[in-house]
């Protein structure tokens, strides 16, 4: 409560426009929402082929909370740096079947159709790559060119994985700080 406020005290200073949050479910944002005098503008969370968080995604935009996708081309850093405490894995979408079957079909890359699929979704993407070569490929998911039709939707949908989602991601968050491999170093 107190740090939502000090961060809305902020806006009405004019030192920042929006506020955000990351990895709230909808029971987290109702509550903050019930409370704010500066609603967030954007939830930050996992969403790709993967993750469809299709759920969530439409109760935010209900509430004027718009989603931006992390991770958005299938591995989350849990997954990436701590797998035992993941019950999905690592994801590899861009080496999945399905992924190289709809980008082959569309002429583009396995990155571009996997962050072509969210974009449809009426989410923004923020993939990360330190890549100029690997940056420029992913901004040819804007393109035209590469929209998906309603079937290669569905087919790259299909790929969700349902034990994968916000309220899943903060289980196991849970289990990484309380986990002896955990070890916290503030910046």
């Amino acid at each position: 409560f107190e740090s939502w406020r000090a961060l809305e005290a902020l806006v009405e200073e004019g030192a920042v426009r929006h506020l955000g949050v990351s990895n709230f479910t909808l029971e987290l944002l109702e509550e903050l929402i019930a409370f704010a005098r500066v609603k967030p503008a954007i939830n930050e969370v996992e969403y790709s082929p993967a993750c469809c968080q299709v759920d969530l995604v439409a109760a935010c935009a209900a509430r004027g909370v718009a989603c931006v996708a992390y991770s958005p081309l299938g591995t989350c850093w849990l997954a990436k740096y701590f797998p035992d405490l993941v019950p999905w894995g690592r994801t590899e979408l861009c080496l999945d079947e399905t992924v190289r079957a709809v980008a082959a079909e569309v002429g583009v890359t396995p990155a571009q159709a996997v962050l072509r699929f969210t974009l449809q979704r009426g989410l923004s993407v923020i993939p990360k790559s330190l890549k100029p070569g690997r940056v420029a490929e992913n901004a040819g998911a804007l393109a035209d060119a590469a929209a998906l039709n309603d079937e290669q939707m569905a087919r790259l949908e299909a790929i969700n994985d349902p034990r994968r989602g916000t309220a899943e991601s903060i289980e196991a968050h849970l289990r990484l700080i309380a986990s002896s491999s955990y070890k916290w170093v503030p910046t």
